[in-house]
């Protein structure tokens, strides 16, 4: 069987996926429909990651996640909800958002995260799985394959999406096993950010090698031919950027988009009058390439007569056919200033210029290549001079090379090698990437704190089971034994067993409760952790912070169900156990409900986030006497 790579790329993953061919025998498993037809007319081999569900799973997986989402439904129409959002300090509208955004989001998302989690761990039973390629790991879908992966023991390599800015594009945590970033600039950001320097690989980005490499002299005119327009005259390109709600000023700014780009079609208006050989093209950002009616609609109210909306060139066509390009702190400038085309900056103060001082600060910096304006009166001069003005011209060129060094380490076109080196070095020797179990100091607490004392032999099982004998001597000052399987149990008796990992939930967490069971001395216990139903944004929340990924070989999917109390007490009752001590992990977020199963106080959690409905028990269960 060939080892077999997942990639979730769109742009430019021919490129890899032909480099990986040639460098080594391996299958290609590819995210997203649309890739499948674009391989086979290029000629590569390559398999739907969808079409590891046959439709039958598929019915299963959209009645759980319509099941899970009419849960969470109801909660958001309780009165719960709006008491937790007022607690927050949210006022009626922004909870009335809130509740909307939520309510039109959660059934996709659920249905995306049990296929997913599902068809990679079908994937991985029926293939060689040896690495998850992603473009960015904070995204939902690849985030739900970065964590999948993790537990099944795969690691996975975060190809930066965007070189980092601001807040706007603002990814401060590494959650993939490894990530390839652009140049040292890049490193440096992510290594402020507390990514480990060996987690951190130097390679370039791919998709700019084109750009270092001789002009195909046919390029431009190919272009302009797709979209009807002049090789002959000039091209200026405006590239719009699409603005996240990452951060406050986000929100306080939240019109400042549709305000620069009011600015940038009249300014394009009047050049056209100026200028009437001129053309010009608007290049939505991809999340609005359906808006393409919408943007005609007002290019034309903006006075411009005849406008091009490109919603289908490649980025690096769209820089080849352009003599300039517009934009606002895109990482599209960048581009095009490697590939030796001038670039106007449009970040006007007066719409939202603190969106990108916040962070980072803004993409491009005094004296880039890159010519900055803040005015809207500024963007016509700017533009005219960057194509007209020798002066203007020749300090562009004289900044070019310091601006492309600052955002990428390399000129050599080689950036598409480097990476598929690392791919394959990955695959070949996972354990040196995949990163090693978080500390979840809080649960291993708990969990030292809910072992009955009195000495004795006592063992850690799982992958977490040297973090908790860590805590074990710094609570109590006492060592014990740390088993990172739990598979061919140590020969006991034991004491007390401490499961360090979350209680699958599935039919492995009965036998291995029997299996603890066997290996107890008389009157001893087992002590873990059940995590119990959440909010969406409980599940997402722990599988972020997943502090004891589950054993080797278990289902990815098992913490996507949690354990009701009833339930819980239950499945000890199968497994010939009872109930001795249970109590909630202090940082988690507790629903009175869950606080009266407990009779602990209804205050406990009511600090931690609202919205959150994380909460897991910690438990310790002893041999049940015979039944009479």
């Amino acid at each position: 069987m060939k080892p077999s790579i997942l990639l979730t790329l769109r742009r430019g993953v021919e490129n890899i996926a032909r480099t990986l061919l040639e460098q080594a025998d391996v299958d290609l498993i590819v995210l997203y429909d649309d890739i499948e037809p674009l391989f086979t007319r290029l000629d590569i081999p390559c398999r739907r990651f969808l079409s590891f569900l046959s439709p039958a799973e598929m019915a299963l997986a959209q009645f759980e996640a319509r099941r899970r989402a009419l849960a969470i439904e109801s909660f958001l129409h309780s009165p719960g909800f709006d008491q937790r959002c007022a607690a927050m300090g949210f006022d009626p509208g922004l909870a009335a958002s809130i509740q909307a955004a939520m309510t039109a989001t959660i059934p996709d998302d659920f249905l995306q995260e049990i296929v997913y989690l599902d068809c990679l761990r079908r994937c991985d039973s029926q293939c060689d799985l040896r690495l998850v390629l992603v473009h960015q790991d904070v995204a939902r879908d690849t985030r739900t394959l970065v964590e999948g992966a993790r537990r099944l023991g795969i690691p996975s390599l975060h190809l930066l999406h965007g070189h980092p800015y601001g807040t706007v594009n603002l990814h401060d945590t590494l959650h993939a096993d490894a990530i390839a970033v652009y140049g040292e600039e890049s490193r440096a950001i992510y290594r402020a950010f507390g990514a480990p320097g060996d987690r951190i690989h130097l390679t370039g980005n791919p998709e700019w090698d084109i750009h270092f490499r001789p002009a195909e002299g046919s390029l431009r005119a190919k272009q302009c031919a797709t979209l009807g327009l002049d090789p002959d005259r000039p091209i200026v390109v405006y590239a719009m950027t699409f603005t996240h709600r990452f951060s406050a000023a986000s929100i306080r700014a939240a019109a400042s988009k549709n305000r620069v780009d009011d600015a940038a079609l009249e300014a394009l208006a009047c050049l056209s009058r100026r200028h009437p050989d001129w053309q010009f093209v608007i290049r939505p950002h991809p999340n609005e390439f359906a808006a393409k009616d919408r943007w005609i609609a007002r290019a034309q109210t903006a006075g411009i007569e005849r406008c091009v909306i490109d919603v289908i060139t490649s980025s690096a066509a769209c820089i080849a056919m352009a003599d300039l390009l517009a934009c606002v702190q895109s990482n599209l400038g960048i581009e095009a200033i490697i590939a030796g085309k001038p670039v106007i900056n449009i970040a006007m103060d007066a719409c939202g210029g603190e969106l990108f001082q916040d962070g980072l600060g803004p993409l491009f910096r005094e004296g880039d290549a890159a010519v900055t304006v803040c005015e809207a009166a500024d963007i016509v001069p700017a533009i005219e001079a960057a194509l007209l003005d020798p002066q203007t011209q020749e300090t562009f060129w004289a900044r070019r090379p310091e601006t492309a060094r600052r955002f990428h380490s390399f000129a050599d076109g080689k950036s598409t090698e480097r990476v598929c080196r690392l791919m394959l070095d990955m695959m070949a020797h996972g354990d040196r990437y995949r990163i090693p179990v978080d500390r979840f100091p809080e649960t291993e607490k708990a969990l030292v704190e809910a072992t009955p004392r009195g000495g004795g032999r006592l063992l850690a099982l799982g992958r977490a089971a040297r973090h908790v004998a860590r805590m074990f001597e710094i609570v109590r000052g006492a060592e014990i034994s740390a088993w990172e399987t739990v598979s061919a149990l140590p020969e006991g008796p034991w004491d007390a067993i401490i499961v360090s990992d979350p209680m699958p939930h599935d039919g492995d967490a009965e036998g291995l409760l029997r299996d603890c069971l066997c290996c107890l001395a008389p009157d001893g216990a087992i002590v873990m952790t059940f995590f119990h139903s959440g909010t969406l944004e409980a599940v997402e929340g722990y599988r972020a912070r997943a502090w004891a990924p589950p054993r080797s070989g278990a289902d990815p999917a098992c913490l996507m169900n949690g354990y009701s109390f009833a339930g819980m007490k239950v499945l000890l009752s199968r497994c010939g156990l009872e109930l001795v001590q249970c109590c909630h992990v202090p940082t988690a977020a507790i629903s009175s409900a869950f606080n009266s199963h407990l009779g602990q106080s209804p205050e406990i959690g009511v600090d931690t986030h609202p919205l959150y409905g994380i909460h897991y028990s910690v438990v310790a269960a002893r041999a049940a006497p015979p039944c009479p």
